[in-house]
């Protein structure tokens, strides 16, 4: 007789997981390797951080121009460069692990509240998405992909510690305790110093920390001090940066030009094409939030494609196709806050019976696992309020939309509603249980197929992408044919310039009157203005090229066209 084996079950969920992941990082490798998306100045001066990090012996503290905001996307891109040398791919590949471990944490945080059959739906949809969506985890421009993980890793941390808290097993964790508030702090500061947007996430999980991981009265005023000083520890390199770091100049006082443009009055706001607009009023912010910046930051432009011009500001000049596609923003913006708000209510609903019941060790449980859910659901919803009534969603509601990547956290809380088939009247359940179930699995077949579209149609732009990058090339190749390697030019023009000639090409900002504008790295700006033979290079057509012909002489410099730029070489340096 055979003796019969103890098999464990299938690991399917977990494998479905995986592959998913797996995919997932395999589409944003081929992406990134076709040169999608186009890089840019920000995102090609992390790539500078980087490469003075791998090769200079630097040691930044924040992006270069800001007195806030960590690096750790330049940290972890300079090991790359150490390897595959300082590319834009090598910059990316970072932020593609970083978003691989951000999908892993999903995947153990919804497993952990929930179960493995939603963990794995989470994963699929936070996995796919239109291009606005995969733009932000591809483009290292700092603090969003990594404010992610930072999240998730503070939620998973304190609710363990919660949950030893309750259930007194783990003696080493006992003992251990306030080490691990300690590390806790640390992480949260950190977190912070990467991305200021953490701070509501920061504030409501150490608030959850305190209130379920006290045992003493002592423990009141002991916990939030722990916490705080650690959190110090971790935010210390803004701090540091702050007391020592030499004030961020303005501007050089070394102005290029003999014909000065007398100092304009900037406009206090502009929109995402420049243009000045009048302050924001409430009902704008309010309009701006729910039919452009969450609906764009969640995948809705899948199904309905617009540009930041069609959607924003709103008007009666409008298309019937933007009318439309607004519309259509505006009714998947509010199904996302009905579907928050429904998930904040049966979760109060929940946490009121269980502290009115006995408190058993299983309802002490189902208790602070419903308060975690209630945490998260706060962090989310103090981040979307916070922006909401912030002048961002009225003036610049597309470009801002990163400011809302933090609401992807709550996607498994937001779809649970969905998941499991709430219904508010159970005598009613006979006949509703089919509708509700068919309700679910459109909604949710629907969202998926949107954003598996968005996905598809991300691999359309690639030639777009290829194309805007030979243009660079070009552009680059025939300055150092003429040797032209000190310029003058826009701030999206200079510091991808630099990075992508590999500081080959200095260049030093203008503003579009010709005055110094944002030059992140002063060394650089340094570097032109001592050059008197440095050069211009403004788009064709661009406004500071047209204030260059109206205010400048001309005549002493060599003027050249340049895959779509205009170039002025002074006669003196020929």
């Amino acid at each position: 007789m055979r003796k019969s084996h103890w098999k464990r079950p299938f690991p399917l969920y977990p494998l479905l997981a995986g592959l998913i992941i797996v995919i997932a990082m395999l589409v944003r490798l081929f992406l990134t390797y076709q040169g999608w998306p186009q890089t840019n100045s920000d995102e090609s001066t992390m790539g500078l951080i980087a490469r003075h990090i791998a090769f200079n012996g630097e040691h930044p503290l924040v992006f270069y121009g800001q007195d806030y905001m960590g690096i750790g996307e330049a940290y972890v891109g300079a090991l790359f460069f150490q390897f595959l040398g300082s590319t834009i791919f090598a910059l990316r590949l970072g932020l593609i692990v970083i978003f691989v471990v951000f999908l892993i944490g999903m995947y153990i945080l919804t497993t952990t509240l929930y179960n493995r059959p939603l963990a794995v739906l989470t994963v699929l949809l936070l996995s796919v998405g239109p291009y606005e969506v995969i733009f932000r985890q591809l483009m290292a421009t700092g603090g969003y992909p990594e404010g992610l993980v930072f999240a998730i890793i503070l939620l998973l941390f304190a609710y363990w510690l919660a949950r030893q808290r309750l259930l007194q097993t783990n003696a080493h964790a006992e003992k251990w305790r306030y080490g691990y508030y300690l590390l806790w702090g640390v992480v949260a500061g950190l977190s912070v110093w990467s991305d200021l947007l953490m701070i509501p996430f920061v504030l409501t999980i150490g608030l959850f920390l305190v209130i379920f991981c006290q045992r003493t009265k002592q423990d009141w005023s002991r916990i939030p001090l722990v916490l705080l000083l650690s959190f110090v520890i971790g935010f210390s390199p803004c701090i540091i940066n702050k007391v020592f770091a030499p004030p961020i100049p303005s501007g050089l006082q070394v102005i290029p030009i003999g014909q000065q443009q007398q100092n304009i009055n900037k406009p206090k706001y502009t929109n995402d094409l420049g243009k000045a607009v009048k302050p924001p009023t409430i009902v704008e912010q309010i309009e701006g939030t729910i039919l452009v910046s969450l609906p764009v930051s969640t995948g809705a432009n899948a199904f309905c494609h617009l540009t930041a011009d069609q959607a924003w500001p709103l008007s009666q000049q409008m298309s019937p196709y933007a009318v439309r596609c607004t519309a259509e923003h505006g009714i998947w913006g509010l199904v996302l806050i009905v579907l928050w708000c429904v998930a904040c209510l049966l979760t109060l609903r929940r946490l009121m019976r269980l502290w009115v019941q006995p408190r058993s060790q299983e309802e002490g449980l189902a208790a602070l696992r419903h308060s975690m859910l209630l945490t998260i659901l706060i962090c989310t919803g103090g981040t979307f309020l916070l922006y909401m009534f912030s002048a961002s969603p009225a003036v610049v509601p597309w470009s801002s939309t990163r400011y809302l990547t933090g609401l992807f956290i709550a996607t498994p809380v937001v779809l649970s509603p969905l998941w499991y088939a709430y219904y508010p009247f159970k005598y009613l359940k006979r006949w509703l249980n089919p509708i509700v179930f068919g309700i679910k699995y459109v909604v949710l077949l629907f969202a998926l197929l949107v954003l598996l579209q968005g996905t598809v149609n991300t691999f359309k732009q690639i030639p777009g992408a290829q194309g805007g990058e030979r243009q660079q090339q070009g552009f680059m190749t025939h300055l150092l044919q003429k040797n032209i390697v000190h310029i003058y030019s826009d701030y999206w023009t200079c510091n991808r310039t630099i990075f992508e000639s590999n500081e080959q090409i200095i260049c030093s900002v203008l503003d579009d009157q010709l005055q110094p504008g944002l030059n992140r790295y002063t060394p650089y700006a340094k570097t032109v203005a001592s050059d008197k033979g440095a050069s211009y290079a403004f788009h064709v057509a661009s406004t500071p090229a047209k204030v260059f012909e109206s205010h400048v002489n001309t005549r002493r410099y060599q003027r050249y066209i340049i895959n779509g730029y205009v170039v002025y070489q002074p006669r003196l340096s020929r």
